[in-house]
């Protein structure tokens, strides 16, 4: 089959969710499928993550940004009632060359566009069937959000989660096939029909068991620190939760690891504080702590740093909202805590309980294993694309 796989930022550029998922599809699909990559970022021709795209035999489409057209296309949308997000990425020149590529021969048999950002191309794609992977359901991203954020920002992100909603309920109508992360977040929008549930997974080659956790001693939170939920959700671990844990614990160091730590630095005033920033391996991180907390209150889809964590291994203590998010049936083993007296509780129950920390660890690297490979994740995917396209041959 011929593909045309839309992103709007480069697979693999960054630590990010929707380009970690887009990198692992395009790296198993494209080895029975034949895969053009357009995306809405030009990144230099040295870049690692081009050079590792064509070495799969992935012919590269860029169309670069102009950041200021961004900006002045977001402005107009919040007097014209558009999403914001949508508004941000329909760029005229990624329309032009979406349309140009379609036109090339020979025909492509199917379009893949990644997130709901990109859902005015679905018009574009004319007779050639769309497979929109919406990753999670940004609607419900935003709305969280307002919990979370200061006055005025909640209004701002309750009306664009609003908008959004909308825009989601239609393009999954429209499309011939659609994909989404999480059960939670397919509930939120309605449980439609074409919508179905391609978990995220993890590399579980890279994100290998780590040593013993017995010999493990501190904590780790790793996220990329330029999404709004890590930083809410550092606020509160800072302020609520590790007092509790120091308290009790003085000598527990934390290490905060993730892409854009100049986000988060004014936070830190503690020397128990470790800002190791964007290390060169989060695997390596992750293996040599003995605890994983992910204290995210807000945002949608199904949380990579926490499935990575357990792979290695690294018992994770999160929250309720993310815990549910992976598993609904309240199978995933992981402790779960809202209040930050729980949460504290949790931490230094793991901490000071070897025995406990070694089985959690154990069923934690075995339930990734059997439910959240890429494999899986994109067998489910290809499932959709050979449904979509089938039917438009009839």
């Amino acid at each position: 089959m011929r593909v045309l796989f839309v992103t709007h930022r480069f697979p693999g550029a960054a630590f990010r969710g929707d380009q970690v998922r887009a990198r692992a599809q395009i790296r198993e699909l494209s080895q029975r499928h034949n895969i053009t990559l357009l995306t809405f970022q030009r990144l230099p021709e040295t870049h690692q993550a081009l050079a590792a795209m064509r070495d799969l035999g992935v012919e590269v489409i860029m169309v670069p940004r102009d950041r200021l057209a961004m900006l002045l296309r977001a402005a107009w949308a919040m007097f014209s009632g558009r999403a914001i997000q949508l508004a941000l990425f329909d760029a005229p020149a990624l329309r032009e060359q979406f349309a140009a590529t379609l036109c090339a021969l020979p025909r492509f048999d199917l379009v893949h566009l990644q997130l709901i950002r990109l859902e005015r191309l679905i018009e574009e794609a004319h007779s050639v069937p769309v497979v929109l992977d919406l990753v999670d359901a940004l609607s419900v991203n935003m709305s969280s959000r307002a919990e979370s954020a200061r006055w005025p920002v909640p209004r701002l992100y309750c009306e664009e989660g609003r908008r959004l909603a909308r825009h989601e309920e239609l393009a999954v109508k429209r499309v011939a096939g659609s994909v989404i992360s999480a059960n939670t977040d397919a509930i939120a929008l309605g449980s439609p029909d074409r919508l179905v549930v391609a978990p995220n997974g993890v590399d579980l080659d890279e994100f290998s068991e780590g040593p013993d956790a017995a010999v493990r001693e501190h904590l780790i939170f790793h996220g990329n620190w330029a999404y709004g939920p890590n930083q809410s959700g550092l606020r509160w671990l800072l302020r609520t939760v590790m007092p509790r844990v120091w308290q009790t614990r003085p000598d527990v160091r934390l290490r905060l690891a993730g892409a854009n730590p100049e986000r988060i630095r004014s936070l830190l005033g503690d020397a128990r504080i470790d800002l190791l920033g964007q290390v060169p391996s989060p695997a390596a991180a992750l293996q040599r702590a003995a605890v994983s907390v992910a204290p995210v209150h807000a945002g949608s889809g199904q949380s990579l740093k926490i499935l990575e964590a357990m792979a290695c291994g690294t018992p994770v203590v999160t929250t309720r909202r993310a815990a549910t998010a992976i598993a609904g049936d309240g199978t995933c083993p992981c402790l779960a805590a809202d209040d930050p007296d729980t949460f504290a509780e949790a931490i230094l129950r793991l901490l000071d309980d070897v025995p406990d920390r070694r089985r959690l660890a154990a069923a934690s690297r075995g339930f990734v294993e059997s439910t959240f490979s890429w494999a899986h994740s994109n067998a489910v995917l290809e499932s959709v694309w050979n449904q979509a396209a089938s039917a438009m041959r009839k």
